[in-house]
């Protein structure tokens, strides 16, 4: 049969079989899609629930290795589809929406790009000092692109801009060797906010979001370095939390926009 792998940013990986077959998801049906059922997972700190990668087929994207597939969005017959993570310090809840975006999430115009998209002239702000995105001209090479990433919990940036992110909130290095910080978690309510710009509009991460509890006393900071390890710089769901994305079929292009609660008593 049919084999494949996927190993992730943090080291944690799955392998196992393609099958093909029927099945249905967000009301969208396929006759003949394919799916991946593991047989070995490696490297996940609870038990993983799945993953179904709507844009990508096997084999040609995403550091999944196989020799089939279709793109599902593709195979399901989608034109599109947007999503809005939650965030329970709001106490709102996640929506995922097919064929358009949910306007009670988003207003005015999406910051459109491909996938991976071009980061050299992007920079991160903390109050009024900003560092270049690409790390061009650091001792850690360059890293001129960037993708916004379900899945990876934190921002992974070039090693030089994290570290200059850390100095400006009160992060430092935790000594694991793996690019990431600790952070006092009294700047959870205290902290700056920090901004990306890659477009035309900011995209700011606040300090409630980025100081993370490691429900023992400590915290972590969202932001790490690493990003010359991976080839590129990976905004995750630390940063996607704060937009509303949106990827259109066959392209893979996203679309981020700060998301905007619902008010009191609208439901989505």
């Amino acid at each position: 049969g049919v084999t494949f792998t996927d190993e992730y940013g943090d080291g944690s990986a799955v392998s196992g079989d393609v099958y093909f077959g029927p099945y249905t998801f967000a009301g969208a049906t396929t006759n003949h899609g394919y799916f991946g059922v593991t047989n070995k997972e490696a490297g996940f700190a609870g038990q993983p629930q799945g993953l179904l990668g709507l844009s990508f087929s096997f084999g040609k994207d995403g550091g999944v290795t196989s020799s089939v597939g279709e793109v599902p969005i593709v195979a399901l017959g989608l034109q599109s589809f947007g999503f809005y993570l939650s965030n329970s310090n709001n106490g709102d809840s996640g929506v995922f929406t097919t064929n358009g975006f949910d306007s009670s999430h988003v207003s005015g115009p999406f910051d459109f790009g491909y996938w991976q998209f071009d980061v050299t002239k992007g920079r991160a702000w903390v109050h009024n000092t900003f560092a270049t995105l690409s790390g061009l001209g650091s001792a850690f090479g360059s890293v001129p692109s960037a993708i916004a990433d379900t899945g990876t919990t934190l921002v992974i940036l070039p090693t030089s801009v994290a570290r200059g992110i850390w100095g400006l909130i009160g992060a430092t290095d935790d000594g694991s060797g793996k690019g990431t910080a600790r952070i006092p978690c009294s700047v959870a309510q205290t902290g700056p906010d920090v901004s990306f710009t890659f477009g035309d509009p900011f995209h700011s991460v606040p300090a409630s979001v980025y100081v993370l509890p490691n429900n023992d006393g400590t915290c972590t900071c969202g932001f790490a370095g690493g990003a010359e390890g991976q080839g590129v710089t990976i905004f995750g769901d630390l940063f996607l939390r704060g937009t509303y994305s949106v990827s259109v079929a066959p392209l893979y292009i996203l679309g981020n926009r700060p998301g905007e609660r619902p008010s009191s008593g609208q439901n989505s």
